[in-house]
């Protein structure tokens, strides 16, 4: 005969609470997707950036933005 935990009731989540972590997840992920973009974005060249339509004084203002403030579409 099997025996319920006593606690099992306290541990297991409730349904539809609402709460959830998906949406700091993707927040993290575009935060460090972001920080990659930015790091390779420095790595350009003065040839490369100009092929992009980017001034090397644009990339850096773009690198030292605060890691949280994402872009638009993020």
């Amino acid at each position: 005969m099997e025996h319920a935990s006593p606690i099992a009731h306290f541990t297991a989540p409730k349904p539809n609470t609402g709460l959830t972590l998906a949406p700091a997840i993707y927040w993290i992920e575009a935060v460090f997707r972001t920080l990659r973009e930015r790091r390779r974005l420095m790595q350009l060249d003065g040839r490369a950036l100009h092929d992009i339509g980017l001034s090397r004084a644009e990339a850096e203002r773009e690198w030292s933005r605060p890691f949280w403030d994402l872009p638009g579409d993020r």
